[in-house]
């Protein structure tokens, strides 16, 4: 590339970052400040029954009370891990037999530190690791004393500052997916998170006689760009869901938020298929999600994975912003060719009851749908995967629009809704 045509590029990622003056760019940099702050707890549940439900609690001292700041929630032992700001915290853990996400007496349980609590300390940027909580039947003091998590709506709880949804009713024209979040939550992720929330919401009340159809939107993207897709979804057959997040942060981070989300479902709904539906860097989201549920829960929902423009192998203006802008998104680190997430994106296959599909447009010149390069759209790392790869002559953006896309995602969705179709992976 030459030093011209990259000073343009560069100079093309500064601009796109809104109010790069006065109090946008005050947020800009405040985020990156708190995201380099942000400690990491990697710990493992010991002793727990196999396929039985484990919730793991973050608990911290707020206003004078001992406050549950995070959750999460997993199927017998193994590992768990939290993102979170430094500081004191506490760890506790219970099989939840009876699956209301609440601690009863005669769970076994623990804290880590045993039967009281160990505080764990961790500074600025630290992670802090092999924080094993080993549960047995014996009493457990101060579990009493803590606050459970406010309930905002149905669906929806407080943690921390920030709302959460597990399957909260919302219309597809709530503020919160509007563009400006979406670009909000590529710029300003942590501001956006306090603000809007994030999660895993339902466009109509669960049932259980219809498939959910998850969407996941890419960077920057928010849930309205799937509109003309969900307005021609089968709703007789199909409920669609959407998962709306922070995207600006490290690719991981949603996608552990993601397993997090549709393990409580799961436990909550017990829906027996899920399929995804994902565009641009929400397919590498929804990837390594899959990739970390595999063998995680009693059975496994997964039943269809289709991704539209996803830049598998990468796109190099994120490597340009990495090595020259003075503001670096965190997602760009994720995003540069070669990254280390690319690379180990693929180390697991594909659950084999999860065929996937490849969709991608061809109409944005200069080798790219105007946005991914179509090198990286058809890596051949992910065609070795797929089930049929498809090809439009459509943009990055006007083949969620397509009808003839639509026709063809359609026709997929009923024909992985009644039966499992003879397919063959192809090179």
């Amino acid at each position: 590339m030459s030093p011209m045509r990259a000073s343009l590029i560069l100079l093309v990622l500064l601009c796109s970052l809104p109010m790069v003056t006065g109090c946008g760019l005050f947020r800009v940099t405040q985020d990156i400040w708190r995201m380099e702050r942000a400690v990491e707890l990697h710990g493992e549940v010991v002793n727990a029954a196999p396929g039985t439900p484990v919730v793991i609690m973050l608990v911290r001292h707020h206003r004078g009370k001992k406050k549950i700041w995070n959750y999460s929630v997993q199927y017998g032992p193994g590992s768990y891990r939290f993102l979170t700001t430094p500081g004191a915290a506490y760890l506790f853990a219970f099989e939840d037999r009876n699956e209301d996400l609440r601690y009863q007496e005669g769970e076994p349980a623990a804290w880590y530190g045993g039967t009281t609590p160990l505080k764990v300390i961790v500074k600025d940027g630290g992670k802090a690791e092999n924080l094993v909580i080993r549960l047995s039947n014996e009493d457990y003091q101060g579990m009493e004393q803590i606050a459970p998590p406010e309930e905002v709506s149905e669906g929806a709880v407080k943690l921390g500052k920030v709302t959460v949804s597990r399957g909260e009713v919302v219309s597809l024209d709530d503020q919160r997916f509007s563009p400006e979040r979406g670009r909000q939550g590529l710029f300003a992720p942590i501001h956006f998170a306090i603000l809007s929330g994030y999660g895993v919401y339902f466009l109509e009340p669960y049932d259980p006689a219809k498939v959910p159809v998850l969407f996941v939107h890419g960077s920057g993207g928010n849930p309205q760009e799937f509109r003309a897709i969900i307005d021609r979804l089968d709703r007789r057959k199909f409920q669609p869901w959407v998962y709306q997040y922070p995207s600006g942060l490290r690719i991981d981070v949603p996608s552990h938020e993601l397993v997090q989300a549709l393990t409580e479902l799961y436990g909550k709904h017990k829906f027996s298929r899920l399929f995804i539906v994902a565009h641009s860097m929400g397919g590498l989201v929804s990837r390594a999600a899959i990739n970390e549920m595999a063998g995680r829960l009693p059975t496994h929902p997964l039943k269809l994975f289709i991704a539209i423009s996803t830049p598998w192998d990468g796109v190099n203006r994120a490597k340009l912003g990495v090595d020259r802008s003075p503001l670096v998104i965190p997602n760009w680190i994720d995003l540069a060719p070669n990254s280390p997430f690319l690379q180990s994106l693929f180390e697991k296959r594909l659950p084999p009851q999860v065929p996937s599909y490849l969709l991608f447009g061809v109409a944005g010149g200069d080798g790219t749908d105007g946005v991914v390069p179509l090198i990286s759209a058809v890596s051949l790392r992910a065609q070795a995967e797929a089930a049929r790869v498809y090809a439009f002559p459509e943009t990055h953006t006007s083949i969620l629009k397509s009808p003839v896309v639509i026709d063809r995602l359609n026709s997929i969705l009923e024909e992985h809704r009644r039966h499992k179709p003879d397919i063959r992976r192809t090179l």
